[in-house]
């Protein structure tokens, strides 16, 4: 019988010494969850700046990326060449006088 108690009390050893090593690494677990939810928000913010720009914030126009600035005089030039010039023009109103 005591060598069955002493096969046991290795056994809880050995157990108890496997638990505390899985504690730690449920602990390492929760810490890398948390530093992902942290990134995740961060991420979400930046995702946020990166899609503003001065059609749909307050930021001026001087403050946009190359992308936004190049769409925007091509959106500016469709406009203008879209535009009927006038007749009379500011002649017109020279005349009237």
């Amino acid at each position: 019988m005591l060598a069955f108690v002493t096969a046991e009390q290795r056994r809880i050893v050995e157990l108890e010494a496997e638990n505390a090593q899985l504690r730690g690494v449920v602990e390492g677990v929760e810490d890398l969850q948390a530093k992902v939810e942290r990134l995740t928000k961060e991420l979400d913010a930046l995702k946020a700046l990166l899609g503003k720009n001065s059609s749909n914030s307050s930021m001026p126009p001087s403050r946009d990326d190359q992308a936004s600035r190049q769409s925007r005089q091509a959106r500016r030039a469709a406009t203008r060449s879209r535009r009927r010039p006038s007749v009379a023009g500011w002649e017109s109103h020279l005349v009237r006088r």
